[in-house]
């Protein structure tokens, strides 16, 4: 009699502590909060050999613990009672301790904890009876709350299967960080995107060309207008300043050459109105504005800015 009571105490254990690594890499991958969340529940039930799971999340509003992901309550458990973070008798439960405290809260006997009265005729009816609340962390504090059920007569929450628990928690709280940090990664590039088409259309509707020169590798970056800008055809300019160069009217390179290394010199914005020959021969008035970056020696590395074609405004 002694041995069955032991193996139906041994198999439930083992069979969590074998999975526990494996629900942590599951829920690692899930791609969004709901989906790990459910990662979560499931795997601990279908997995880990609990009878229910589930994650409620802290509302500061209605100081409640609302659930947002379960498995395995097939009698609407969860639907029968309410978690709150105050003093009102329905936030003196073990759940709501283990949140309100930050400690895990291990209830090895349902029957008999007097925290569980209120509700232990719903418990009664899922037949569960034992539980362990775990709080979910986020940024420093207690955010969600992670609540498993067993109806295995002879599992017990020890030290160690709440450790395991807890290992589960803070992969819920690097999951959830990991996606939060990738949403917000991808805002940002939406709005960057979204930032550079409306800066791409002013430019365009001005006729305003970029350029960005690196003054280390003497790499020039232009844009489409800026090609335009000095008379070559899509991809036709090299990126050099050799061939930059001879489209810059003679009579006016010594002087562009000037304005930029004494702005470069003096930390000072860059602005030059000069002649572009074009190669039919034909002449346009421009205007380059720039701005510099520098190395931590103060050395100018990089230049950057618009050109406008004037010509037309000249001749008006």
């Amino acid at each position: 009699m002694r041995n069955a009571k032991l193996e139906r105490r041994v198999e439930p254990h083992d069979r969590f502590h074998i999975t526990a690594n494996r629900i942590g890499r599951v829920i690692l991958r899930g791609q969004s909060r709901e989906e790990l969340l459910n990662n979560a529940t499931h795997m601990l039930v279908e997995s880990g050999g609990f009878s229910m799971a589930f994650i409620a999340w802290h509302d500061p509003d209605s100081r409640q613990l609302l659930p947002v992901a379960r498995f395995g309550d097939r009698t609407g458990y969860s639907d029968r009672f309410r978690l709150y973070t105050d003093d009102r008798p329905e936030g003196q439960d073990p759940a709501s301790v283990a949140f309100l405290t930050g400690v895990p809260y291990v209830c090895n006997d349902l029957a008999e904890d007097e925290r569980t009265l209120p509700w232990r005729e719903a418990s009664d009816v899922s037949n569960w009876l034992a539980s362990a609340a775990v709080p979910i962390f986020f940024k420093g504090e207690p955010r969600g709350l992670l609540t498993v059920y067993t109806s295995h007569p002879g599992f017990f929450f020890g030290a160690e299967e709440v450790e395991l628990l807890r290992e589960i928690a803070d992969d819920i709280e690097f999951g959830l960080a990991r996606i939060e940090t990738e949403e917000r990664k991808r805002q940002a590039e939406e709005a960057l995107s979204a930032s550079q088409s409306r800066l791409q259309l002013a430019l365009d509707a001005a006729s305003i060309g970029t350029f960005d020169w690196n003054l280390v590798t003497g790499e020039i970056v232009w844009d489409r207008r800026e090609e335009e800008i000095f008379g070559y055809g899509p991809e036709e300019f090299d990126g050099t300043y050799a061939s930059f160069e001879p489209r810059i009217h003679p009579d006016d390179l010594p002087s562009f050459n000037r304005a930029v290394e004494a702005t470069g010199r003096t930390r000072n914005a860059f602005m030059q109105a000069f002649r572009v020959i074009w190669p039919d021969g034909s002449i346009r008035w421009v205007v380059s504005r720039g701005e510099f970056s520098y190395d931590d020696a103060r050395v100018p590395i990089r230049m950057f800015g618009t050109t406008l074609d004037l010509t037309s405004m000249r001749f008006i």
